[in-house]
């Protein structure tokens, strides 16, 4: 996989809570203040694709990626709600 170099002087996010702020400043993190979820960042991302100026291969990328996240998402949900159920599903039987 190939990395893509930035500029340091070129960024001004630089931690979670500049994020944040920058995502709410500009109505992209709605309600202000709310608790972080996936949900509300997969939102986030669909409407920093629909930003004015953004290009095709930028609302492709992010639009890839926000899948991919919910796949993700998906699957470390299941796994969890799995493992769960077999230690639920063991302690029963031990009884």
């Amino acid at each position: 996989m190939g990395t893509v170099e930035m500029e340091e002087d070129s960024q001004e996010i630089r931690d979670a809570e500049k994020g944040k702020a920058f995502l709410e400043d500009r109505l992209l993190f709605v309600p202000d203040g709310m608790p972080l979820t996936l949900d509300m960042l997969f939102m986030t991302l669909f409407q920093v694709a629909a930003m004015p100026g953004m290009g095709r291969q930028a609302i492709n990328a992010v639009h890839a990626v926000t899948y991919l996240l919910k796949e993700v998402e998906m699957g470390e949900v299941a796994e969890r709600i799995r493992d769960i159920t077999n230690m639920q599903f063991n302690k029963m039987m031990s009884l």
